[in-house]
């Protein structure tokens, strides 16, 4: 017997670049803003588990309050349609405390205990890494999570 899902597991996003204006040269105001709403939409109509947030959330590491703003109230919609909201920082927002951290409905991946999704599935992560780096981050997950590395 094949077991097949019901429904969508997990809605994964990443490259938001939420900004007011993401492209300089361009007309669009709040297109980012329009993407992340369609997302979170689309997430609670489809009623996933989960969303993960794969980095590059935000467009830049210095915010004006409006995109962090966006961001969190999309988190705290997912939350309160009971979806959990895993994420990772790119290289754009990266801070030691994470912008999307401001919220209670968010969990930080990187450097953090397996987060289950369901009984069959676990999601690790690693924020943005430099090459030199990545290698001792991949280790890491491994050994915290009793997994041998492939």
């Amino acid at each position: 017997m094949v077991d097949t899902l019901h429904k969508p597991l997990a809605l994964v996003a990443s490259d938001l670049h939420l900004s007011d204006k993401t492209w300089k040269h361009r007309k669009p105001y709040g297109d980012s803003y329009g993407s992340w709403n369609q997302i979170v939409d689309a997430a609670i109509s489809q009623a996933v588990n989960v969303v993960i947030l794969a980095g590059d959330l935000l467009d830049r590491q210095n915010n004006d309050s409006e995109p962090i703003t966006r961001l969190n109230e999309g988190i705290n919609r997912l939350g309160d349609a009971g979806i959990k909201v895993l994420f990772i920082q790119g290289q754009h927002e990266l801070q030691e405390r994470p912008w999307a951290s401001l919220s209670p409905n968010a969990y930080h991946l990187h450097r953090n205990d397996l987060f289950p999704i369901n009984d069959k599935f676990v999601v690790a992560g690693i924020d943005y890494q430099h090459k030199e780096h990545l290698q001792d981050e991949l280790s890491f997950v491994c050994e915290t999570s009793r997994y041998e590395p492939e």
